[in-house]
This record gives C-alpha cells, structure tokens and sequence, in this order.
C-alpha cells in the first residue's frame, strides 16, 4: 500500500522507476537496464535481444561474368598509325569495278549498287599502304550499309526521305531535301538480308606479290604492303546495296 506507514524491520521505500509509485523495498526487483521497479512493472528483456545475424554469402561459386562490352566507333585511332582514310567522307576517290556507282556531295555520298542477281560490285582505296618494312600490322576498318529497294534509289534525296522515315533523320543533308515522288511511304523495312557488304584485305611481304583476298579478320598482319576493299553484292534484283561508311586504320604493333 502506498500509506503503508508501519515499520517493517529490514525494509524501506523506494520509488519505481518506471510508474513513480512509492513502494517497498521487499516488493521491487532490478531489470536488466538497471532501473528498480516495482514487481507489477518488472519486465524482461525482450528475446530478440539476443538474436545474432549469420553472414550470408551470396557469391556465386566459381562464377563466370559477363565480358564488358567493347564498342568500337568510327573515334578509334591505332597506336602508331601508318596510314587511315575515310572513304565515305572524302566522296569514294577510289576505283569502283561493276555496276557500283557513288553519288550524292561530300560529305553525304553513298556508294551503292542496283539491284541484281548474281552482280557483284568492288570499291578499292585509291593506293595500298606501304609500312616501310616488313612488320607487325594491325587493320581497323568500320563499314554500314542497308538494302533498300531499287526504284527508291534514284537520287540521294530520295534516299534521304526513305531513311527518314527509319528515324535517321541526320545520314543526309537537308539543304536541298525533295519531297518524295518515286518512293512509297509503307516501306516496310530496311532489307539488308538481301544485300551484303564486305570489307576484304590483301597482304604482301615483297611489292607485287600479293596474298590472296580474304575478309578482314581481328588479327596482326605481318607483312609490309596492305592494300583493302569493299565488295558489294545484292541477290535480289529489286534491292539496292548502299554504303553509307567505310573507314579504315592501318598501324603498328
């Protein structure tokens, strides 16, 4: 009782900590905070105190991760450059062999083929590339085309106007943009399963003896003289093969 005024041998009062209520001595107990409450007030400490957490490794065991992509853009400069050239922006100088013609002004043209069958066309750089000696050679080269149907490529305007449509809105100028005359506006794609674009290379250690052509592989060339190409083709005879870039690096190792 709170008036409990009548000596208790032995015993005093204390006030609880928790409520303020005057009581006994006898009638309080410690918690494990260290506050002294009264016996209707005690709690204890609560279980999940004591709960510890375990580590949980989640690593995969003998995990193999994706690779980073590396994408190469037409920025990319060799260490050591012996030689580069941007054919597209400098309005296809070299020799064209078939029925491949380049049309449209620099730095817009495009280097295209009507369609055929079997015709294949070849742009070649205007020289080879002379590395001084024999040596180590590393090849970088970029090359975009697309298929388009023949009667579309009339004109590099016209082409223009097709391509925009696809949401290529910058591959052509728009300084002298025709509205579309000969092209229908229900396209439904851009057909490069039709046409191909390939860029070859040939390899010689003495001038004049040159290797066979093959298709540009991500190696070192060991070798003095190198000289490129870009074979055009097409197996439908209403589809066009353009090439809207071609850029290549040659240097050392």
């Amino acid at each position: 009782m709170v008036n409990d005024l009548h000596y208790v041998p032995g015993s005093f009062y204390r006030i609880c900590e928790r409520t303020g209520f005057k009581t006994r001595s006898y009638r309080t107990k410690k918690e494990w905070n260290g506050r002294i409450v009264r016996d209707g007030s005690w709690e204890a400490r609560h279980p999940q105190d004591f709960v510890r957490g375990r580590k949980d490794d989640m690593r995969v065991p003998e995990s193999r991760p994706r690779q980073t992509n590396t994408f190469v853009s037409q920025t990319v400069t060799l260490p050591n450059l012996i030689a580069s050239n941007d054919e597209q922006m400098a309005g296809w100088p070299g020799v064209i062999v078939g029925t491949a013609s380049s049309a449209g002004a620099t730095p817009n043209a495009v280097l295209s083929q009507a369609g055929g069958t079997v015709d294949a066309s070849v742009y070649s750089p205007v020289s080879s590339i002379d590395a001084g000696s024999v040596r180590n050679l590393q090849v970088w080269v970029n090359c975009a085309y697309v298929g388009l149907p023949s009667y579309v490529v009339a004109s590099p305007f016209d082409l223009y106007q097709v391509l925009n449509l696809f949401g290529i809105p910058d591959l052509f100028s728009t300084g002298t943009m025709q509205l579309i005359s000969n092209a229908s506006g229900a396209l439904p794609t851009v057909w490069t399963a039709f046409v191909f674009a390939r860029i070859e290379i040939s390899t010689a250690t003495v001038a004049g003896q040159w290797s066979e052509w093959k298709p540009v592989a991500n190696t070192i060339y060991n070798a003095r003289y190198i000289r490129l190409r870009c074979v055009l083709g097409t197996n439908d005879i209403n589809t066009a093969c353009l090439v809207v870039a071609f850029n290549w690096q040659v240097g050392t190792v």
